[in-house]
């Protein structure tokens, strides 16, 4: 029998691999790195999708060293430990998970808002009484196709792909001691079922804007209308 066959190596060493991952969790939720790394003021990017690109790279290479730490690989030497201390530091500048908070947040303050008025809107039927369209159902439409075609859809489907980005990016990562969900509403400081909750609000937006088009008798169109929104946590 080799020694990997028994019982008690294999114990040690799962016993082994959960210290790596609880040292892992601490450093990604618990370290100045991941306090940096959460930081909302002067954020080193001009947009969000700018950030999400250079946290993707620099996400890619933290990975990488925590990959190998999980799988039992040999102790790293100095300089593989001095190239992850810097790829950490490079991590943390990009103040992403800060971003990523911050525009979580306010989508879902304006959308929360912007949706109470199209129930209202939905509810008094002043808009198009009848299905004929006053001015101001005529005002609709040329909103869904000029502002919020121009200006919200591009910010809704910015966020949605750096959600995406950053769940799709740790999804890799084996660990056993917390899961996915967790793992991500951790990074970005997120109430458990944040996500989840913008992606329904973000549905019924959609939906509310189709209902009073078509209460107006104004054909809505796929294109101002389906926005991708943040992947739903289960």
């Amino acid at each position: 029998m080799q020694l990997s066959d028994k019982e008690w190596f294999q114990l040690a060493v799962e016993a082994k691999k959960h210290d790596v991952e609880a040292a892992i969790i601490e450093l990604l939720n618990n370290s100045e790195e991941a306090d940096r790394i959460h930081m909302k003021v002067s954020p080193p990017f001009r947009t969000l999708n700018e950030s999400t690109i250079v946290y993707t790279e620099t996400t890619r290479e933290v990975l990488q060293t925590l990959t190998r730490a999980l799988s039992n690989a040999d102790t790293p030497d100095k300089s593989t430990i001095s190239d992850f201390e810097e790829s950490l530091k490079s991590w943390g500048e990009t103040q992403h998970h800060g971003t990523l908070y911050k525009a979580i947040s306010q989508t879902f303050a304006w959308i929360s808002s912007a949706n109470r008025i199209q129930k209202r809107a939905i509810k008094s039927g002043r808009l198009c009484p009848m299905g004929t369209p006053t001015e101001q159902g005529r005002n609709l439409q040329a909103f869904i196709q000029g502002f919020f075609k121009n200006t919200l859809q591009p910010k809704i489907s910015s966020l949605s792909r750096a959600v995406e980005s950053l769940e799709r990016q740790w999804s890799i990562l084996p660990l056993t001691l917390i899961s996915q969900d967790e793992l991500i509403d951790a990074l970005i400081r997120l109430p458990a079922g944040t996500r989840n909750e913008l992606s329904l609000a973000i549905a019924l937006h959609v939906e509310q804007w189709q209902m009073l088009l078509q209460g107006c008798s104004l054909v809505p169109r796929a294109e101002t209308t389906n926005s991708k929104h943040p992947s739903r946590s289960s």
